[in-house]
């Protein structure tokens, strides 16, 4: 058989409707809930009643001595088997735009209306021409339309997608349209309501033939519109080469036992739903007694079909928590008790209905998990064979066996099949701390320069066993039997220059991430030195030099790998490397090791308490009609005129500062601190600031998420006793938020968690953690500090800790930012000077966001008034009318700083605010020189991958102030300007995110706003 095309599928008009990469609820609704009800019905009605149609209404019982609907039936079976090999190897033929089953769901919709209508609608003209019509009518649905239908539907689910907990949802909605066909309708509305009124009529029959045809066409047409074969698309059209014979496709799959398993499961599965359809109706008529009532049979068919109503949505909960194999063991044997039942009193219909209960209680997850199951084992055995084994026949051919060693060679050990069985059967296979993301891992594709542009694939790899690291130094073993396109690594390769590398290695699109809330990681990186990359090998092991899994060195052109390995645990650190070929097949050198730190992955890794200060908050949250009227009377201001430089402190806090001291003992080897606000925070050891991260936790949804820090602090706890200190401010939590300034958008009381682990040469680990012994004052120097309006700094003070905290509650349990942090760049140091007004007036050149610094020798008590903006007025003056809302009394945002002197040399740096300026106006009697003032830079640390250059000034300028906007825009949340409102808005972001990609790295960043906007 030669290649099908289907040409016609090519045409626009049966271009499929899903065109995310990601299953959406469209597709899971549209596509397999409602669209496979139809073909469900016709098929359901056929299995279960076509028989009471052959022998009750055309009389065929006895024909040719009860042997006709004896052997018929097998005789068509047998034929209906050999056809399905034969599907088979046709879809594995197909190529089309659509897919190689996809295309078969369209095909079957026209002839499961035709098939059905002529399998009821048999014409009265005699014996002989009404037992041809049942023979060719019976067979043209079972050989045509369902064989078409049924494998290209059920090969949907493993190929719409290789995400494990997107393909359970497609299983549940599948089989929930499978209940709503054969559990509900047929089998408890058709036998009350429909059987009795059709009876033994044959135009009835035909008329309810007519209805399921017409039912059946535009939903199996729903069905093809609304499903998508993505795993097909993503293999490309790597076909090269010869295609494995069938009779060696089916030797190479028969030597692996879970597909042994899991076709027997199938056969079984199959036969005993047949052995029931066609048995329980006259086994309810005959042993039960209540012939063709109805009655009897739809109470036998409600009281089995409670647990599956019951557990229709809560089947995969399970299965993701217990594991897809383990679930689907105990509905056998559950299932397997009811049938036991069942079978021991047959007659006695009240242990009957509770032997159905009980057998449909184990039917629910023995069936309900069986399309995800089945799509983890067709992975295993791509990965394993080299192809894929969609169905009862391996379909699509990707590799030829001999292609798998090609130029490079796998490193498979003796038992290393075991560990990737039991994740694909089930264990291991929770992804704690995202998936999105993994919940889903979407593609996203940014064209980095040195990188090439690839579809990054969303399955698992195999989990190898671990190895000495020895077995996997560089070149190790590359000697003895190497393949002939690898070759041994050379310092230059065949064009007198380097060997190609990798380089800037990520997980997760970070660099070296410490506390990573992924646990499985995405890992990427960029070739230099070379045209094209032909192969790859990545290597990661332990932090005692233990390899955990090695690729071995495999074909591919991808600077991108899904984590192959087990899952990260809470806390591991591990390294990993790669080396990669050249378009020759030259190997090069090995990269430097980057390192991967998980977080903490499980709310039961938490030991500390949220705390918070001991005070009451008497605010309440402002409600939407107190929102509407400070809008309205920030558009319509009173006095548009006025001047407001005073922050509005009713209702406000000074900054909380919270305090734990700490002795470390000898022999420290590790100190991890984990830490996050619903506020703003800043920690301390011994007066040093911890970590360079800024705004921390960053901005959030407090009530549905919230992002934690973690921070190596080993170099700062030498042995002996040390100081934890934290202050805590209002932030985006209950600071002021948005054009109009509301307050106490996400919560009123600010909190705090923190968890310091210490890890000692013998093995001993410490925590101190936050709870009732930390103590705590808010008579620190920070008097005011909100987002927009600025701070109010005394720098006479110093916290007294007098106070101990309050223990808090929080909904949310934290979880790892995975986004690169805020941190300072670039740096202004303007020369001071002279505004019209006679105050001094700072140009930066150039507008940013970010902070301003003080170094003034002063006395104490002295004051300096600092306010920043963008504009001057006509005059010449500061001015920040171009971006406050104003009524009576208020203003926002005021950009400023009040800051107090103490006696001697005084430095200042904004901590709990951010400001969007190119002027810095200062009113001080305190003497300010040059170099006393500078101005950072505050943005998410995205490394630039854009730049442009021309003899065109203006346009270079152009560009310069795109990337400006870029940064002064890019504070964890890609906002709509950094002055007035902050806020993601996605209008902005949409609009702006194409060239933002041009322009930085910002995967990570776009990850971290789209769960923003998820939340």
């Amino acid at each position: 058989m030669g290649d099908v095309r289907l040409s016609f599928v090519n045409k626009p008009v049966f271009n499929s409707r899903v065109k995310s990469d990601e299953v959406r609820p469209a597709e899971k609704i549209l596509g397999y809930l409602v669209g496979p009800v139809g073909p469900a019905l016709v098929n359901a009605v056929l299995a279960s009643y076509l028989n009471v149609f052959y022998t009750d209404v055309l009389g065929l019982t006895l024909l040719w001595g009860g042997l006709f609907l004896l052997v018929f039936p097998i005789v068509s079976k047998v034929a209906n088997a050999v056809v399905n090999l034969w599907v088979g190897k046709l879809i594995e033929r197909t190529h089309t735009r659509q897919g190689k089953a996809h295309p078969y769901l369209l095909i079957s919709a026209p002839i499961f209306f035709v098939t059905t209508v002529l399998c009821f609608t048999v014409p009265q003209l005699g014996l002989v021409p009404e037992v041809i019509w049942v023979v060719v009518s019976y067979n043209l649905f079972y050989l045509c339309a369902n064989s078409f239908y049924t494998m290209a539907h059920n090969l949907m689910v493993p190929l719409s997608t290789r995400d494990s907990e997107a393909r359970g949802s497609l299983s549940v909605m599948n089989n929930i349209a499978m209940t709503m066909a054969t559990g509900i309708i047929i089998a408890m509305l058709f036998p009350m309501f429909v059987l009795p009124v059709i009876g033994a009529n044959r135009a009835a029959w035909a008329v309810m033939g007519w209805i399921l045809g017409a039912v059946a066409l535009p939903l199996t047409l729903m069905g093809y519109y609304f499903t998508r074969e993505r795993v097909t698309e993503e293999q490309g059209e790597q076909t090269a080469g010869e295609p494995m014979p069938f009779r060696e496709q089916i030797r190479t799959v028969m030597g692996d036992k879970y597909w042994v398993i899991l076709m027997l499961y199938l056969f079984i599965y199959t036969l005993s739903l047949n052995f029931k359809n066609l048995s329980l109706l006259y086994y309810c008529n005959y042993v039960l007694g209540s012939y063709n009532d109805g009655i009897t049979l739809t109470l036998v068919n409600v009281i089995g079909g409670i647990p599956m109503g019951l557990g229709i949505f809560a089947v995969w909960p399970i299965a993701k928590r217990a594991g897809l194999r383990n679930t689907t063991l105990w509905g056998f044997v559950i299932l397997a008790v009811g049938s036991a039942i069942c079978a021991l009193f047959p007659t006695s219909m009240p242990v009957v209905l509770v032997g159905q209960f009980i057998k449909n209680v184990g039917c629910l997850p023995a069936s309900y998990v069986f399309m995800a199951l089945f799509a983890d084992v067709l992975d295993h055995c791509e990965w394993r064979f080299g192809f894929r084994c969609d169905g009862p026949l391996e379909r699509h051919l990707l590799h030829h066996p001999d292609r798998l060693r090609g130029p490079c060679q796998w490193h498979l050990q003796p038992h290393a099949w075991r560990h990737w069985l039991r994740a694909a059967l089930g264990r291991g296979r929770s992804d704690r701390g995202r998936r999105p993301e993994r919940r889903n891992q979407g593609r996203l594709h940014l064209l980095l320069p040195g990188a090439r542009h690839h579809h990054v694939r969303g399955d698992r790899g195999p989990a190898l066993a671990p190895q000495r690291r020895e077995d996997h130094q560089a070149g190790a073993g590359r000697d003895q039997g190497a393949p002939p396109g690898c070759h041994r690594r050379e310092d230059h390769d065949h064009r007198g220059g380097l060997a190609m590398r990798a380089i800037n290695l990520t997980a997760e699109y970070l660099t070296n991430p410490l506390g990573l809330g992924v646990a499985y990681p995405h890992l990427a990186w960029i070739d230099e030195d070379g045209v094209s990359q032909s192969a790859r090998q990545v290597v990661c092991e332990d932090e005692n030099g233990v390899a955990l899994w090695d690729t071995g060195c495999e074909e591919s052109a991808s600077m991108q790998l899904a984590w192959p390995g087990r899952p990260l645990a809470s806390r591991q650190r591990v390294t990993w490397r790669v080396r990669v070929w050249d378009e020759k097949g030259v190997e090069g050198p090995w990269s430097e090791s980057a390192t991967i730190e998980a977080g903490l992955f499980s709310p039961s890794d938490w030991s500390a308490s949220w705390i918070s200060g001991d005070y009451d908050v008497p605010t309440t949250r402002r409600g939407a009609l107190g929102n509407f009227k400070q809008m309205i009377a920030a558009i319509h201001p009173a006095d548009p005129d006025q001047v407001v430089t005073e922050p509005i402190l009713e209702g406000r806090f000074p900054v909380d500062c919270f305090r734990r001291a700490l002795d470390v003992a000898q022999g420290l080897v590790r100190a991890r601190i984990y830490i996050t606000t619903c506020g703003l925070y800043e920690a301390r050891i011994d007066g040093e600031k911890v970590g360079n991260f800024c705004m921390t936790p960053g901005h959030t949804d407090y009530r549905k998420r919230i992002q934690y820090q973690t921070y190596d602090v080993t170099e700062a706890l030498a042995a002996g006793g040390h100081e934890l200190t934290v202050q805590l401010a209002d932030g985006w939590y209950r600071g002021s938020c948005g054009a109009w300034g509301q307050l106490n958008q996400y919560g009123t009381q600010t909190k705090l968690l923190a968890q310091l682990e210490l890890t000692f040469a013998d093995g001993r680990t410490e925590r101190v953690v936050t709870g009732p012994d930390w103590q705590w004052s808010n008579d620190g120097p920070i008097l005011f500090a909100d987002n927009k309006d600025g701070e109010i700094v005394d720098a006479t003070r110093t916290p007294s800790y007098s106070g101990h905290v309050r223990v808090a509650k929080h909904p949310v349990v934290p979880t790892a930012s995975n986004n690169v942090p805020v941190t300072m760049h670039e740096r202004f140091s303007p020369a001071p000077g002279k505004a019209p007004n006679g105050r001094l007036l700072f140009d930066l050149g150039q507008n940013i966001a970010g902070w301003v610094e003080l170094h003034l020798d002063a006395h104490e008590g002295q004051h300096v008034l600092l306010r920043c903006g963008e504009m001057l007025d006509e005059d010449g003056n500061l001015t920040l009318k171009n971006i406050q809302c104003t009524r009576k009394g208020f203003a926002t945002p005021l950009q400023q700083v009040e800051y107090v002197c103490r006696e001697g040399h005084n430095h200042y740096r904004t901590t709990f605010c951010v400001f969007g300026f190119r002027y810095v106006e200062v009113e001080t009697d305190a003497r300010l020189g040059e170099g006393a003032l500078t101005a950072i830079a505050l943005y998410s640390d995205m490394v630039q991958t854009g730049s442009f250059e021309s003899s065109n000034e203006l346009l270079n300028r152009l560009f310069e102030n795109t990337v400006w906007s870029t940064k002064d825009n890019s504070l964890d949340i890609p906002t709509d300007c950094p002055t007035r409102e902050r806020h993601g808005w996605s209008g902005d972001a949409q609009i702006f995110f194409e060239t933002f990609s041009y322009l930085f790295d910002c995967r990570s960043f776009e990850r971290k706003w789209l769960h923003d906007l998820f939340d």
